[in-house]
């Protein structure tokens, strides 16, 4: 396959290794000017208006601008058949390919065989929800498998140690209908997540399932365009969850006409030793480091307590953190304060460890339908704050089991935490509160029923 690379900045230079020796680059275009007439790599660099006098079977788009670079190339009079998304020339490049994992015992059981299908595996939210899933229908006897695009190693051996099987397709969010041969091995398959639209269209033909969408509205924004292919019709065949109302809300907008229920995600049950010395109280913001998670805002809320308060306080920053513009400032910012500590990221061994020591979950997140960093800290019987646009929102009363901000308030956020700072007696209350509302809503086995009966209901 001929390829013109439209883009040649960070996206593709962190991808172009996974362009394998069949594929020639015959040019690449781009929009910056000050590259054209230039080469990269012995080839030559043009101007996207420069693509008519080029020969080529694609133009593969390697941009996380690549609906704008789309809509330039039709624009343009360019055939949608010409243009590529990276996500569908990786299906093409690993089509019929799979890697397979399997869990540490063998296991053999008369219960169904349940796949659960998700993007990658890893230790963010999606992955957890999977793998909290999991464990919550195997103490029933279920068989549970993953299937992914990719895979963090790390997570892999956490699944293969729980007995979960990893299959790894690397054009899964593009797969035909004839690769799905190994599917049809499984009693019942779970999709999560809004990106792998293409795959809840296809297993839906062949195998019950339901697609349960845990996305914000950002992650519809990106990909909407995409699928512009869709019909509603297609949809409308599925069987589609929510995890709470934020996600409905969400789809919604995209797919008013289409139906969507809900079904509340579970978090495993583990308890810990809290550190009781004379330490500092710990507020503590969990995730990563990017302007959705809202790390900007808690540090603005910070800003505005006392310097005499802060002597008592610590507040953590936990998660990914690289050095794009928005993460630059965050390390700035808790540079020239002493009590910001930034932790990085920790796998779950190291979560486990510094729980014991946070007073306090802070998400004030600007959107965020399934924050499950919450739901692990109201678990666990910690305060959690968190911002009016989560999932978990709707479950919390001020002052009685948490606290609810306004998403992108810094005052707001400040006062919930001045609040706390001048109530500490009551913590350990609103604490027992709110891991009741974790018992009451978010336990594995209350998960499994809800599942049990969908099943049910969906091979009847």
């Amino acid at each position: 396959m001929q390829v013109v690379i439209f883009g040649l900045g960070v996206y593709y230079n962190l991808r172009k290794n996974n362009i394998n020796q069949n594929t020639k680059i015959v040019a690449f275009i781009d929009n910056n000017s000050d590259l054209w007439g230039k080469t990269n790599e012995g080839i030559s660099i043009f101007s996207p208006s420069s693509i008519i006098q080029i020969q080529y079977d694609k133009i593969l788009l390697m941009s996380r601008k690549s609906n704008e670079m789309k809509k330039q190339l039709l624009e343009m009079g360019i055939s949608r058949k010409k243009i590529m998304y990276y996500e569908e020339f990786l299906a093409e490049v690993k089509r019929g390919k799979l890697e397979i994992f399997y869990g540490k015992r063998s296991c053999s059981s008369n219960k169904k065989r349940i796949l659960i299908i998700f993007p990658i595996l890893g230790f963010h939210g999606v992955s957890m929800i999977s793998l909290y899933t999991a464990k919550a229908l195997q103490k029933k006897g279920y068989q549970v498998s993953f299937a992914v695009s990719d895979k963090d190693k790390k997570a892999l051996s956490e699944s293969i140690n729980n007995d979960i099987s990893v299959i790894v397709h690397g054009g899964l969010y593009y797969i035909k209908s004839y690769e799905m041969f190994w599917i049809r091995e499984f009693d019942f398959v779970i999709i999560n997540s809004y990106e792998l639209i293409n795959v809840a269209i296809e297993v839906n033909k062949i195998k019950p399932c339901i697609w349960w969408l845990h996305d914000p509205l950002f992650a519809y924004k990106g990909m909407f365009e995409r699928y512009d292919y869709i019909e509603n019709d297609d949809l409308k065949k599925i069987n589609i969850f929510a995890v709470s109302d934020v996600a409905q809300k969400c789809f919604k907008k995209y797919y008013p006409d289409t139906k969507i229920n809900l079904l509340k995600y579970g978090i495993e049950d583990k308890r810990i030793t809290v550190e009781k010395n004379n330490r500092k109280l710990i507020f503590a913001i969990i995730g990563y480091v990017c302007e959705i998670k809202a790390q900007d805002v808690f540090m603005s809320a910070i800003n505005k307590i006392s310097k005499k308060k802060k002597k008592d306080i610590e507040f953590w920053i936990i998660g990914n953190i690289g050095n794009n513009a928005f993460q630059q400032e965050i390390k700035i910012a808790a540079e020239s304060d002493s009590s910001i500590k930034i932790l990085g990221e920790l796998d779950r061994n190291e979560m486990n460890k510094v729980y014991s020591k946070i007073d306090v979950i802070v998400n004030p997140s600007r959107e965020d339908a399934c924050p499950t960093v919450v739901v692990e800290g109201m678990m666990y019987g910690r305060v959690c704050i968190t911002s009016d646009e989560t999932g978990i929102a709707p479950f919390i009363k001020n002052g009685n089991n948490g606290f609810v901000c306004k998403a992108g308030d810094d005052e707001d956020l400040y006062e919930k935490i001045n609040w706390i700072l001048l109530h500490k007696n009551r913590l350990k209350d609103i604490g027992k509160m709110a891991r009741i509302t974790y018992e009451t809503n978010f336990t594995l086995e209350k998960l499994r029923k809800s599942l049990e009966k969908i099943m049910e209901n969906c091979t009847d």
